[in-house]
């Protein structure tokens, strides 16, 4: 995936690698910087993983992922990783991750009576999930 025109650079390309049945390699290429003092901040999650990365140097990044288990290796080989950006400072990416945890925190147990993390999807998770999908693809 190529990102053009970000806060910061000038361009930046993202490139999804599967190193070993457990390893995965996410390459970030960052270009010209749109200002010395200027950074990047971008998380990478999905299901299994959730990783919060700074750029601020032009060059070549490895991030290494490991997914250990058959879960996690199958949601790897199936759906990547997904890469978001915040597109403000450190509190509106706090924010963000907390708004993002909402869509996915929630009916990870097997004890119906559980709050929050109870075998059932909570109503602010499908609430956040709607309002992400409604903001994202319209």
């Amino acid at each position: 995936m190529t990102y053009k025109d970000s806060k910061c650079f000038e361009q930046i390309d993202f490139t999804f690698e599967k190193v070993d049945t457990e390893t995965y390699n996410v390459h970030v290429k960052t270009g010209k910087k749109h200002g010395i003092l200027c950074k990047e901040a971008f998380v990478f999650a999905n299901t299994e993983i959730f990783h919060i990365e700074i750029f601020a140097f032009k060059g070549d990044h490895t991030l290494t992922f490991k997914a250990p288990n058959a879960n996690s290796q199958a949601d790897m080989d199936f759906g990547g990783i997904k890469v978001y950006e915040s597109c403000d400072g450190a509190i509106d990416l706090v924010k963000s991750i907390v708004n993002m945890a909402k869509c996915f925190l929630g009916g990870i147990s097997d004890h119906p009576k559980i709050p929050v993390i109870g075998s059932h999807v909570p109503p602010y998770m499908e609430e956040a999930n709607v309002k992400f999908l409604h903001e994202a693809k319209g």
